[in-house]
């Protein structure tokens, strides 16, 4: 009987502690991902032939040993669920950062007839700690759309633009680079001016 009664207990005790918070509680929250908010940084990167990085560059970049790197600032979005009071503790998943994109414009500015190089570049997402070898080719499409939306990150969240056609000489440039999010919000970001060499 003894034995009963504590279970009996022990059972009433879960059941009040599973469904004993007050419903109209609107504190507290789980984070459940990432709001990418504004442009943190446009940085010149120098890259070895495995992509990592080396350092940043100033005013000269190498073909091929080189990236341009975006760092975007994101902030944490809270859910609150009102229904969700279970009193087993969930391990959440890793949240990623994504931002997906209608569209990526990459203009040279340096020129006066500020040329459209978007289709020379190919983007992979990635962050400070970890950028895929995937590269996405900038076509401005709906299969570029769906490949930017599937692409994410942890934070950081990084753009990294690589040039995929070797110039013939010895070049300045001035990116300017407008993101156009597929929520409607504009991101634009510029680099200094540099020189390309083949």
């Amino acid at each position: 009987m003894k034995r009963n009664s504590i279970l009996i207990f022990i059972l009433l005790g879960l059941v009040i502690f599973e469904y004993g918070c007050d419903r109209g509680n609107r504190g507290g929250g789980n984070p459940s991902g990432y709001v990418v908010t504004g442009v943190e940084s446009t940085n010149l990167v120098e890259i070895d032939t495995f992509n990592r990085e080396l350092g940043t560059l100033k005013n000269i970049a190498v073909f091929g040993q080189f990236k341009i790197k975006t760092t975007f600032i994101a902030e944490s979005v809270v859910t609150i669920e009102c229904g969700n009071y279970a009193a087993y503790a969930i391990p959440q998943p890793a949240l990623l950062i994504t931002l997906p994109l209608d569209s990526i414009k990459i203009i040279n500015v340096i020129k006066d007839d500020s040329l459209d190089m978007s289709s020379s570049f190919e983007v992979s997402v990635g962050s400070d700690y970890y950028v895929t070898e995937y590269k996405i080719q900038i076509t401005n499409d709906s299969l570029f759309s769906r490949e930017t939306e599937l692409a994410g990150s942890q934070r950081p969240l990084s753009y990294n633009f690589y040039l995929k056609n070797q110039p013939q000489e010895i070049l300045d440039y001035r990116f300017l680079i407008t993101y156009y999010a597929t929520n409607g919000d504009v991101f634009e970001t510029s680099t200094e001016q540099f020189a390309i060499k083949p």
